[in-house]
């Protein structure tokens, strides 16, 4: 499962790669100070968007391209490691259930 996370820490990158790889998924994080991108999130299976640290203007950005691409979006406020592993998991439920 392909995952892009869109917001953070950015000293937790690293940290939220390495957890996700542990129950399988394939994460691709952008903290939300970068540029375009929208253009660079692929065709993930789900994106998650951490609302608290990331611009509107990127928060907007990448909403539009999900619904483009028809992928589904979660929003979330926290940013922490237990947080977003409960979101993994809530994800890889409903991805098996497809």
């Amino acid at each position: 499962m392909s995952i892009v996370l869109i917001g953070g820490i950015e000293n937790q990158k690293s940290n939220y790669i390495k957890n996700a790889q542990k129950i399988g998924i394939n994460l691709k994080v952008f903290t939300g100070h970068e540029r375009n991108v929208g253009s660079r999130i692929g065709k993930p299976d789900a994106v998650i968007i951490l609302t608290k640290v990331i611009s509107h203007v990127a928060k907007q950005e990448v909403s539009q391209k999900a619904k483009t691409i028809g992928v589904g979006v979660v929003y979330q406020k926290l940013t922490g490691l237990n947080h977003l592993q409960a979101c993994f998991q809530s994800l890889i439920k409903d991805y098996k259930k497809r």
